[in-house]
């Protein structure tokens, strides 16, 4: 498989596939949707295991949050919502996640928005992108700083509607204190309950 004119986590997964190794991929696996099959149809080919590094999907309160919504007991699951964010001037303006030819921006950087609706629903890509209104970066408007949309998925039979929001320049209190509520968190909303998953990405980080 020629590897030429993709970033270079992409290359040597590739490349360590092909060798004969599985790959642990730090997120967000590629850069754009070719970039994804090219790794994936590797692993198929010379059948290597190739997953991408979503560390909270391993910790036991994860596991609890998708047996209870599995359960049925709650119902089916009505809607979700996930968000990530990072207070204004957190983020060096030297940082990877600025800039476009290293893959930035608040989506890919903060993609377990779409990692954590897709794991407790259970589902796979979304069937439609119904609403996306992105803010770009007044040095580049390649890169999002912000991105809210909506997404519809098909989860365990039943159409779900899924909001996600991602900010890696919030506004905060004296540019110093994160606002209440912004650290990442998503909501999960069944017919006879809802779920609320604070600090989700940093649950591992909590014990």
């Amino acid at each position: 498989m020629p590897v030429t004119n993709i970033v270079p986590l992409t290359e040597w997964a590739i490349k360590s596939m092909v060798a004969g190794k599985h790959v642990l991929i730090e997120k967000p696996v590629s850069a754009n949707a070719e970039e994804a099959r090219l790794v994936f149809e590797c692993a198929k080919k010379h059948n290597r295991i190739a997953m991408e590094a979503f560390h909270w999907q391993f910790h036991p309160a994860s596991h609890v949050v998708q047996a209870l919504i599995s359960s049925g007991k709650y119902g089916k699951v009505l809607s979700t919502y996930a968000r990530m964010t990072t207070p204004t001037g957190s983020i060096p303006s030297s940082d990877i996640r600025w800039q476009f030819d290293l893959a930035g921006g608040s989506l890919m950087d903060m993609t377990y928005v779409v990692s954590a609706t897709r794991y407790f629903l259970d589902a796979g890509a979304s069937n439609e992108v119904t609403t996306a209104k992105a803010r770009s970066m007044k040095k580049d408007k390649r890169v999002d700083e912000s991105i809210e949309a909506t997404l519809n998925f098909t989860s365990r039979g039943e159409s779900v509607t899924a909001d996600i929001f991602t900010d890696m320049n919030l506004g905060n209190i004296m540019h110093v204190i994160p606002r209440l509520g912004d650290l990442p968190s998503i909501k999960i909303e069944l017919e006879k309950a809802t779920i609320y998953y604070y600090k989700y990405v940093m649950v591992a980080f909590n014990d």
